[in-house]
């Protein structure tokens, strides 16, 4: 029981400095000052990972604290082979789907960032340089803000009374329903896809999807908060830079199904395998 009141507490923290912020963000981004709504906007995105520190300060001991830290920062948890699925898997798979929306909305592909590469090698250079010089401000928005609460404290609660699959589609849903004043705020990409749309329901899916994939890197990195914070990352870092259709978004949706259907039934194979 003491572990359902503490995912509850952190529930409430979580959501309570999120939308405690994301509301009044709402009012003023569609009033007079979009520049506070931003502000608010931002450091309401803090609210998991700043739920997920005082629920850990509130309910571990030393030994706990020192493990939730070795488990954030801990880069020789994860090792090489998972330091490349984590960082090559959704750059390469946006990709894929961006291509495969031109191919349906256009009739044709758009090669032309590969093509410009492939005549010109220094493209590749300066987007290697791009990317690494804004690799560390893409730590905050989303990684950072959110992995501490999410997969650092609540994941653990869930997977302690859940199976992989019910803790993981439990947590997708929480996940997904907290961004939801992020619809209603003016100019951000939320806003842009609309409250209700088919790129709204596609959000909620491809979120819920998305978390047994974040649960089968946990589990298999040996309950890396880290390894969280760098898929998140690898997601959403791709995801600001490259344009994306609807279509890609139906196809990105299934493509995240399909992963999260192969996480499960690998971490179904492994369960079994280990059994007596």
């Amino acid at each position: 029981m003491a572990g359902k009141r503490h995912l509850d507490q952190f529930l409430r923290w979580a959501f309570g400095i999120s939308w405690g912020l994301w509301l009044p963000a709402i009012v003023l981004s569609h009033t007079v000052s979009m520049g506070l709504a931003v502000v608010l906007y931002f450091i309401g995105g803090f609210g998991p990972s700043a739920a997920g520190m005082i629920m850990v300060y509130r309910t571990q001991d030393e030994a706990g604290q020192r493990d939730f830290i070795r488990r954030a920062f801990g880069f020789r948890r994860i090792g090489a082979r998972w330091y490349g699925f984590i960082l090559v898997i959704f750059p390469l798979l946006l990709l894929a789907v961006v291509e495969l929306g031109y191919l349906v909305d256009d009739g044709a592909l758009r090669l032309s960032l590969l093509e410009d590469a492939a005549h010109n090698p220094l493209v590749l250079v300066v987007m290697a340089g791009l990317v690494l010089a804004i690799s560390p401000l893409m730590l905050f928005p989303g990684p950072l803000s959110e992995e501490l609460g999410w997969r650092g404290f609540a994941l653990d609660h869930l997977l302690a009374r859940r199976t992989f699959l019910a803790a993981s589609l439990i947590l997708g849903a929480i996940w997904s329903l907290w961004h939801l004043p992020l619809f209603f705020v003016r100019d951000s990409m939320y806003y842009e896809w609309g409250f209700g749309t088919i790129l709204f329901w596609l959000f909620l899916i491809r979120m819920t999807a998305f978390s047994v994939l974040f649960t089968w890197v946990y589990c298999r990195t040996n309950r890396s908060i880290l390894s969280a914070i760098l898929l998140h990352m690898a997601y959403n870092y791709p995801l600001s830079m490259i344009p994306v259709t609807d279509s890609a978004h139906v196809f990105g949706t299934g493509l995240m199904i399909v992963l999260a259907a192969l996480a499960w039934n690998d971490w179904n194979r492994r369960s079994h395998r280990s059994q007596p």
